[in-house]
């Protein structure tokens, strides 16, 4: 009994007094730091370039003189990724459909876009089609889209996005297109051809695809063996048809897309739809081996034991680059995506740093590389992690956080299903700042930025951001946010003359220290809910997909 109660004093003076020992945060120590990350002469910052080496080289000149411990290879705060770099050649992109019926010919960018090899420089394959309804398993949810079906050796055919039977952060996970890949590779299919739907397309619309493959490289993550990992990396074809090119691939078996999406959203089992077309997809592409780095440094704990459990707060540094054969402004600055939210953690290790007395766990502070080609730096850095035997205990991530406007509340995406909510609201709480929940759900940021490579690895993790609300008038942080996001994201206006409030930036950066000295001083780690769907599967240790 007297444990339990002293465990219990040992909490609440914890959750009461912790936060008197951090410092305010600097406005204008956040500024600098914005001002030179999204400099034009970083270039974009794009992973694997000399803008984004000079960022990166920054941000560890920072950490050294806060006195972090160096966190990266030999001595060093620079953690070395490996990335293998591809881009499609212009006008070499074929999808071609043999079968009765077919109408062709299908026009890049247009019927169709297909994403580049990072296996081999040109690729030309054929092989017969099967339907797999949104090509999703779940047993434990009662979802097989594979039950019955022959996948081996063919080209896989999926709806995006996921059934209406899921919502949330559950939806998201399953919607997701690696994972997709996944199943499809597990089962011996040797591509996936995905449809674009009604649905997907008022979210992420088709025309954005082409765009981007064209003007920008994807990456990929080498292992030792120098074997691609992250991106389309799991089956080596990969082709989104848009709704028209859909339609007319459906055509040739008398189907329509609006019947494959309603028979997806009454659960009626794929292997009903039968497809006898033959498919070629062809492309070339340019590959490009080069490296990149993250960004690590580390307070060490002062407990002899908990020292060893590591809370990762992370931010990724890349951005977007330079968008090639343009004139004018061609270079995306990404000052909100993320020079903000690399600032703002730097500012908090300075704030954790100068502390009288370090917290208990230790705390490792990450800028992190290939967000942008897809969430590549954080998986390197949590396989390196898990390779070396180091216990990470929970993740806080802030990416793009919109400080345009005096904040009144936070969102902590992901948060609820873990303990790490209660905290975060609690200490939000003793901060005047309420937390709201995701006011755009449908737009499925939990699973889309470097927070959910630390939840594919079993550690509770949520993604803090700026809420909707704003001290000085209704709606006007919801309408800041809209006008970002609408006009300013992915976009070379994201630059530093955007009306950034460095005020409410060092408000953010002093909340998310005080929530790090809260999960590092906390009796125990950070916990998943009983039964909840992302602990039951991956928070077993085992970061095995959901069967």
């Amino acid at each position: 009994m007297k444990s339990c109660a002293l465990a219990c004093v040992i909490s609440c003076a914890l959750s009461t007094g912790a936060l008197a020992a951090v410092g305010d945060a600097d406005p204008a120590t956040i500024k600098a730091h914005v001002e030179f990350l999204a400099d034009d002469l970083m270039e974009g910052r794009e992973a694997g370039t000399r803008g984004y080496d000079i960022a990166a080289r920054y941000v560890a000149s920072q950490f050294a003189r806060i006195g972090l411990r160096p966190g990266g290879d030999a001595g060093t705060f620079l953690q070395r990724v490996p990335l293998r770099s591809t881009q499609l050649l212009p006008n070499t992109s074929e999808f071609e459909v043999a079968g009765p019926g077919q109408v062709g010919p299908y026009k890049f960018g247009e019927d169709f876009v297909v994403l580049p090899s990072r296996h081999a420089d040109s690729t030309d394959a054929s092989a017969e089609v099967v339907y797999a309804g949104h090509g999703i398993v779940a047993h434990h949810l009662g979802v097989d889209d594979y039950a019955g079906l022959d996948a081996k050796g063919k080209f896989v055919v999926v709806l995006a996005g996921s059934p209406p039977l899921l919502s949330g952060d559950q939806a998201a996970h399953f919607a997701n297109p690696r994972l997709k890949q996944e199943f499809a590779a597990a089962r011996g299919a040797v591509g996936v051809i995905t449809l674009q739907t009604p649905a997907n397309e008022a979210l992420f619309p088709f025309a954005q695809i082409p765009r981007t493959l064209h003007l920008f490289r994807s990456f990929a993550w080498l292992d030792a063996n120098g074997t691609p990992h992250g991106g389309g990396t799991a089956v080596p074809h990969l082709a989104t048809l848009s709704i028209a090119g859909a339609e007319k691939f459906l055509g040739h078996a008398g189907l329509k897309l609006a019947d494959l999406v309603a028979r997806a959203g009454q659960g009626l089992p794929p292997r009903t739809v039968e497809m006898t077309a033959k498919v070629r997809i062809a492309r070339k592409s340019r590959m490009q081996d080069v490296a990149s780095a993250n960004v690590v440094g580390v307070i060490e704990g002062s407990d002899a034991l908990l020292k060893h459990e590591h809370i990762v707060v992370s931010a990724h540094l890349d951005h977007l680059g330079m968008v090639p054969g343009t004139t004018g402004d061609t270079i995306h600055n990404g000052a909100l995506d993320n020079a903000t939210g690399v600032a703002v953690i730097t500012e908090a290790a300075r704030l954790l740093a100068a502390m009288p007395s370090r917290p208990k766990r230790s705390i490792v502070f990450v800028a992190l590389t290939g967000e942008e080609a897809g969430l590549l730096g954080s998986e390197h850095f949590v396989s390196r992690s898990h390779a070396a035997g180091t216990a990470l205990v929970a993740n806080l991530n802030v990416d793009m956080p919109i400080l345009t406007y005096d904040f009144r509340d936070i969102c902590a995406f992901g948060a609820e299903h873990s303990s790490i909510g209660e905290l975060i609201a609690r200490v939000a709480q003793s901060k005047g700042v309420q937390v709201s929940p995701d006011p755009k759900p449908e737009r499925r940021r939990f699973t889309r930025s470097d927070q959910y490579s630390f939840v594919k690895a079993g550690i509770p993790a949520a993604f803090l951001n700026t809420g909707v609300h704003s001290m000085n008038e209704d709606g006007a942080g919801q309408r800041a946010r809209d006008e970002i996001e609408a006009r300013h994201y992915h976009r070379v206006s994201d630059d530093t003359s955007l009306p950034i409030n460095y005020g409410a930036a060092a408000r953010f950066a002093g909340l998310g220290a005080a929530i790090l000295v809260e999960l590092a001083n906390a009796p125990t780690r950070p916990h998943w809910k009983p039964g909840n769907f992302f602990g039951e599967t991956f928070g077993r240790g085992s970061g095995e997909l959901a069967r």
